[in-house]
């Protein structure tokens, strides 16, 4: 598909109520009075034939002159109180996504996805970046080369989530202050073999000690990607349509330990699968995420984009044997792919199972993610990990 530097664009501007729940103080009640977004019809073969071209799976953004007009004339609501306010992860981001709804025109996807997405002289550009903290995502004194296997692969699969292709990676790692020579040299092994492993070459990065205080190890990773060599452009989040089926690829539940627990380090990104799905559902693949966070959390992602919500059928799940349906629901960093799609989806794609979980739907509100199981039917969408202060 060739890319051109001035796309026709379809004006989706759109109001949205100022809504406030009484005595709620989360930025997430709070929505802005006016939205304002276009739609690039030349990023997608099928943008002029959409019904609902503002939810489509190419969002463009304007140019610096229309941004600036439509900045200035946007209405704007009082956000809640955020002062000694616990941070929340899902308020933050949706915090963010809110205040760069206008990007200028190189920028094609912003902040709300696995990646983003710039072009620069024809060139479609995906980055995204990631961290591991010893004492959050992995344990304090795991082995470096575990960790540096996990922080390059889960960065890895951000590429899968969006059927991309990888190019490269950088990498900072901040030091404890105990570590010696080897154990530092063998991270930087672990992050540069894995990279090679998945095709995406460890070209630069930066190292620095931790304070004397600081004991714990963080290591960021950033990863670069391109659209498939195919010419078809990555899958986002915000592109199911209501009557897709939700399929996910690999089972829930596989990196839970015996005790419950689970050190999550032993996975793969499904880069090879997401690039031979996108093959061969081609437009059929309407959106995409990697199961991150948990199955409700990352369900949700995708249908408060697409402004729909979903009806998940409890028995279909593929779950471990040993593992119980909340542990499965909750568990999160299986890193497998989960998706919608209309049409037929074939049940194995390169030897992995895929399974059909539900279906997404307008019957309930934006967002939400119904169980339907033996017993009464119940709202999953906050089941799964965030990041949270103040103990919680």
């Amino acid at each position: 598909m060739s890319t051109t530097s001035s796309p026709s664009q379809v004006d989706c501007s759109r109001r949205v109520r100022c809504s406030r729940s009484p005595g709620n103080n989360s930025l997430m009640q709070s929505r802005c009075c006016w939205t304002s977004r276009i739609v690039a019809d030349s990023w997608s073969n099928q943008a002029t034939k959409s019904s609902r071209p503002c939810r489509g799976r190419r969002i463009g953004t304007p140019g610096w002159s229309s941004m600036n007009s439509t900045a200035s004339t946007r209405r704007k609501c009082p956000l809640p109180p955020t002062e000694n306010v616990p941070m929340d992860e899902s308020a933050i981001i949706s915090h963010i996504i809110k205040s760069t709804d206008i990007l200028p025109k190189p920028i094609i996807i912003g902040p709300g996805d696995d990646l983003g997405m710039i072009v620069s002289n024809g060139m479609k550009l995906l980055a995204g970046v990631d961290q591991v903290i010893e004492g959050r995502h992995v344990k304090i004194g795991e082995e470096p080369e575990k960790i540096g296997y996990k922080a390059m692969a889960r960065s890895l699969s951000d590429v899968a989530a969006m059927a991309a292709r990888p190019l490269g990676s950088l990498a900072t790692a901040a030091i404890p202050g105990s570590w010696d020579q080897d154990k530092t040299i063998r991270l930087c092994d672990a992050l540069r073999e894995t990279a090679y492993r998945f095709e995406a070459p460890l070209f630069g990065g930066d190292i620095a000690v931790l304070a004397a205080d600081q004991e714990h190890l963080v290591v960021t990773v950033t990863v670069l990607a391109e659209p498939p060599s195919s010419g078809r452009l990555v899958t986002t989040r915000r592109g199911a349509v209501e009557g897709d089926g939700i399929y996910m690829t690999g089972m829930l539940g596989g990196t839970i330990d015996d005790d419950g627990g689970g050190d999550h380090l032993e996975f793969t990104p499904r880069i090879k699968q997401a690039l031979e799905l996108s093959s061969i559902l081609e437009e059929r693949l309407h959106s995409m995420i990697d199961l991150s966070d948990g199955l409700g959390v990352d369900l949700k992602s995708i249908a408060q984009l697409s402004e729909l919500s979903a009806v998940i059928d409890a028995n279909s799940l593929p779950i471990r044997d040993d593992v119980t349906i909340e542990q499965a629901i909750q568990s999160g960093e299986e890193y497998e792919l989960l998706f919608s799609a209309t049409g037929d989806v074939p049940d194995h794609v390169l030897d992995l199972p895929i399974t059909r979980i539900g279906t997404f739907i307008t019957d309930h509100a934006i967002g939400s993610i119904m169980l339907e199981n033996d017993g009464p039917v119940r709202d999953i969408s906050n089941l799964g990990w965030q990041h949270r202060t103040g103990g919680q």
